[in-house]
């Protein structure tokens, strides 16, 4: 079930096999999404509907599936319900993104595995980056390692039993105008034991196209100061487009298999 066997980026990557900021991230994982149909993809199909498409289950494991897509279902009551809130907070209606997020939205989950590592300064588990997607619920084991940058310096996040760490994606960012801003953070490696997490990851329906900027209160909009974008990482306006590119930047050496993968579907 190796991710490069995948054109939608479902599956297995190994130790080294996803790179964020140029270099290889120290972790493994499983990449799964909504079981759906592939779309029929041709030259002339946008790229990004690769992301839509079967998962690749593993057949020994007879009670994951069942797991997997309870949790994908929670997961997604949770992070509409913490939206709405979202929304209320920001004084405008709690449904205004609904279209976007109720019907068919691009959802994902990684298991991801932290090797420990020997007493080399601060090895990368994953580099600095935003998360592309609305919101990420993250569920993280009491190791350490999480850090969330602040102004010029990284703070720890610390372990809180059944709790998840939420994280603001681009998406969220572009919605109001920059007023939210999509945290940028990383993991360190572990070097006293392994480390394990589990982040669940909504999108916009992939065919959303760009989303609208709120109608946010006057007071709110005299702070928002437009979405940030980093040079080396440009952020896209379309959000489909927006998260295949971060897909095929993070998953560089296989890109030549996801195209000929894609070629053959």
């Amino acid at each position: 079930m190796a991710i490069i066997n995948s054109p939608h980026f479902r599956g297995y990557t190994k130790v080294n096999g996803e790179i964020t900021q140029n270099k290889p991230d120290i972790r493994e994982q499983i990449d799964i999404g909504a079981e759906q149909k592939e779309i029929p993809f041709t030259e002339n199909t946008p790229i990004w509907t690769r992301r839509q498409g079967p998962n690749q289950w593993p057949h020994q494991w007879p009670d994951f599936r069942q797991a997997i897509e309870a949790w994908l279902s929670d997961n997604q009551r949770i992070s509409i319900d913490l939206l709405h809130a979202f929304l209320l907070a920001l004084g405008v209606d709690e449904k205004s993104l609904d279209p976007f997020v109720l019907k068919d939205p691009n959802v994902s989950l990684k298991l991801i595995h932290y090797p420990k590592v020997s007493t080399q300064t601060e090895p990368q588990g994953v580099g600095a980056h935003k998360d592309t997607n609305i919101l990420t619920l993250l569920l993280q084991d009491n190791t350490g390692g999480l850090q969330v940058q602040l102004d010029d310096h990284w703070v720890d996040i610390p372990y809180v039993e059944n709790a998840f760490i939420i994280n603001i994606g681009e998406t969220l960012e572009l919605a109001t105008n920059g007023y939210l801003v999509a945290n940028k953070h990383r993991v360190i490696s572990p070097k006293n034991k392994d480390r394990y997490s589990v982040a669940y990851f909504i999108s916009p329906n992939i065919f959303a196209g760009s989303l609208p900027i709120l109608d946010l209160p006057q007071h709110l909009k005299d702070l928002a100061k437009g979405p940030t974008s980093d040079p080396n990482n440009p952020l896209l306006i379309d959000v489909a487009e927006n998260n295949m590119k971060s897909r095929l930047r993070s998953h560089m050496m296989s890109q030549k298999s996801f195209i000929q993968t894609s070629m053959k579907h």
